[in-house]
């Protein structure tokens, strides 16, 4: 037996030494996935593989550097190549993309790069963001990208005149990007397929690994099983790791079959099945197996755990939301108080980022710590995003979009007619932003106070331009200096200009440990890894602190304590589940939440919610439902809300009594709702100014309040 391997059980030995044909290691929630996929990686060292030519893959960077790490400590430093694929083709394109017409220099558009564009395009057209909105156009341009779906293919297959619009957007959009020599996350993944597939250059990297590892493979998206099987075609030394149970990014292009074909599309491949978990209690494992058993796309397999049994999973049932925030907190000060656990023991659960205000605001009224995960990130913010602007029209001085954020940074007067004349110069002279405005026969003709500033904006460029490489810490110290840029934010933001220029500090700290730690980094180099730092990579800097986080932002992490909130129809799952066909993904995402947990696991919902400006009646969640009584603490409550509590009665809501005022609504009207269209009355419940109707719309049903719902009779009563 190696070295390696003998802190792993039979299972995990089995994948970790498996010999060169494909493989696929099925893992559960908790099952030691990481360990089995890093000692896989010191097995092949051992066996005689080349470390440059092993190529490990994840899904952030953040699991990218403890995946390094752990592969470093089992192999004595050797220099494995782990990488996302994100990163991986950015790499690969900064190496080889000119064979394929991709300049070196070119920039990676983050997300809030794109949404400025889009805005920008749609001024451009006269087009209205409420009837064409710029996240739902990125969504759907990033689609298109993944299905090959070129402008000409949209605009052939337009049925309305909006679908016209939109293939002119997307148009205008590919054109703009490719003038300013830059690329969205889509397309580096789009041009490293396309380098891959190139007859002439492709060789160079479908022969660049012997044998190539990936992790999460139930996340990856069908260019990225595309790229995988392309680095393979040679050998077909391929081991994927990842659970189809745990697929729950299908919204922004992820693809299951993946993972669940990956026998199809290499046949012979061995299949590893991970089942013992080492996270959870066996009671929350069964709390999970009883939540995801009604799936169909999975691979069967059953969790367990040896370890020492725990209080079975509690479910709460509240009167409000307010009611549901304000004793969460309070249990989770008991939890502290009481059993001797840390405030970063803790998660808040919930589907999406609007249900966390009810319990910042408990939280907070408490004194109790807590971070946001999902909020607005660090290089999102803007004095650092402004800063790094400056920095990537050093790198490229064709970014249009880094141009216009530091063209009045700070003001000068070029508003924006005069910004749109420069750009149109750049364009008609086939000139880069930066020239065209440090070259005065470049200039366009402009007038009044935007002449002298368009001069100032150029003595700018030009020394920073020209600026000796000294370092990007010296060079942002220097621009900060230069620009007077703490002055700057006290008399811009008069509230907060401390907080700013902190996270300015901040940023110079930053590039000063980038270098540190990277002898051979440069200005690129570091652009370039800040651009593909997500969200999730910061999570857990600040310490003693109660989580507070999404589902999807949750996955891959873990907690002592976990409480999964909102578990409500319509909420989890979505509203929109059901006419998108996802309802197995919510499913996922439910039992995701459940497996994060390690001690103890708190369900809840709440029988009133504010959505959509008005108070609603909300049911239990239908996956609630599908676990059985007995694998859960419910507790009897002594409220008019104690059936739904102890049992889910489809009896929840109480018919209205005969001399209750019903607003004249009775069952089997006929209704239109201005938010969810012509339904159907099939309960009444309550009455005066609480009067609550259940009504079947045809996304589902619902229960509203009558009073605030502004309903409207069809049926000619």
């Amino acid at each position: 037996m190696n070295a390696p391997t003998m802190s792993l059980n039979d299972v995990q030995r089995r994948a970790v030494e498996h010999g060169d044909s494909p493989l696929l290691i099925v893992a559960g929630a908790g099952t030691g996935k990481t360990r089995v996929i890093t000692h896989r990686v010191a097995s092949l060292l051992t066996r005689g593989f080349d470390p440059a030519r092993v190529l490990a893959i994840t899904f952030t960077n953040k699991a990218a550097r403890e995946m390094k790490e752990r592969v470093e400590h089992l192999t004595a430093g050797s220099d494995v190549w782990v990488s996302t694929f994100h990163a991986l083709s950015a790499r690969a394109l900064r190496m080889d993309g000119p064979a394929i017409q991709i300049p070196r220099d070119y920039t990676i558009r983050d997300r809030d790069d794109q949404l400025s564009l889009v805005r920008r395009l749609l001024k451009q057209l006269q087009l209205n963001s409420r009837d064409f909105p710029p996240a739902k156009i990125l969504r759907q341009i990033s689609e298109w990208k993944n299905f090959d779906r070129s402008v000409d293919d949209v605009r052939a297959s337009a049925e309305m005149e909006t679908d016209l619009w939109m293939a002119g957007l997307y148009q205008a959009y590919a054109q703009e990007m490719k003038e300013s020599r830059s690329l969205d996350f889509d397309d580096l993944l789009l041009e490293f397929r396309r380098l891959l597939l190139d007859p002439e250059f492709g060789d160079r990297w479908r022969g660049r690994f012997d044998h190539v590892l990936v992790d999460e493979y139930q996340d990856t998206n069908r260019i990225q099983g595309e790229i995988s099987r392309a680095l393979v075609s040679h050998h077909q030394r391929i081991s994927a790791c990842g659970d189809p149970d745990q697929s729950i990014y299908s919204w922004r292009g992820a693809d299951v079959t993946n993972i669940l074909e990956f026998e199809k599309q290499f046949p012979g491949a061995e299949v590893v099945r991970l089942e013992k978990n080492y996270r959870s209690t066996p009671s929350i494992l069964a709390v999970a197996s009883a939540a995801i058993s009604r799936n169909r796309q999975r691979i069967e397999r059953e969790l367990y755990s040896e370890s020492e049994d725990g209080p079975r999973p509690s479910l709460r049932a509240y009167l409000s939301e307010s009611d549901e925030a304000e004793e969460t907190a309070g249990a989770i000060q008991d939890c502290v108080e009481e059993r001797g656990l840390q405030y970063g023991d803790v998660a808040i659960l919930y589907r999406t980022n609007a249900l966390s205000r009810g319990f910042e605001r408990c939280l907070r009224a408490r004194g109790i710590p807590y971070q946001v995960v999902g909020a607005v990130e660090f290089y999102a913010r803007k004095e650092v995003k402004d800063l790094l602007a400056f920095l990537r029209l050093r790198v490229n001085p064709w970014d249009s979009e880094s141009f216009l954020r530091i063209v009045n940074l700070p003001a000068r007067g070029i508003g924006a007619k005069s910004q749109q004349a420069i750009l149109d110069s750049a364009r008609e002279s086939n000139t880069s932003l930066v020239d065209c405005v440090r070259k005065p026969g470049l200039r366009p003709k402009l007038r009044g106070a935007a002449v002298r500033g368009l001069a100032d904006l150029g003595e700018l460029l030009d020394w920073l331009m020209e600026r000796e490489d000294r370092g990007i810490s010296d060079l942002l110290h220097e621009l900060t200096v230069r620009l007077d840029y703490e002055n700057f934010l006290e008399e811009t933001y008069p509230v907060g200009a401390d907080e700013r220029w902190e996270n300015v500090r901040s940023l110079m700290a930053d590039t000063f440990e980038y270098e540190a730690g990277d002898e051979d980094g440069d200005l690129l180099g570091y652009l370039e890894e800040r651009a593909l730092i997500q969200d999730t990579d910061q999570i857990g800097g600040a310490g003693n602190a109660v989580s507070l986080m999404t589902l999807h932002s949750a996955k891959g992490l873990e907690f002592p304590v976990v409480f999964l909130t909102g578990l409500e129809e319509n909420v989890l799952p979505h509203r929109r589940s059901y006419e998108e066909g996802r309802l197995e993904e919510e499913r996922r995402l439910f039992y995701v939440g459940i497996t994060r947990a390690k001690q103890l696991l708190q369900l809840s919902y709440a029988s009133e919610r504010f959505q959509f400006g008005r108070w609603e009646l909300s049911r239990p969640s239908p996956f609630l439902l599908e676990i059985p009584e007995d694998l859960l603490q419910v507790p009897r409550r002594d409220t008019a809300f104690d059936s739904a509590a102890s049992g889910f009665s489809d009896d929840t809501y109480v018919e209205l009594d005969e001399d209750q005022e019903s607003a004249g609504f009775q069952v089997g009207d006929q209704v239109r709702h201005s938010g969810f269209g012509f339904g159907q009355v099939t309960q009444v419940v309550g009455g005066g100014r609480s009067l609550r109707l259940r009504i079947r719309f045809s996304g589902g049903e619902k229960t509203i309040v009558a009073d605030y719902a502004q309903l409207k009779r069809v049926d000619g009563r």
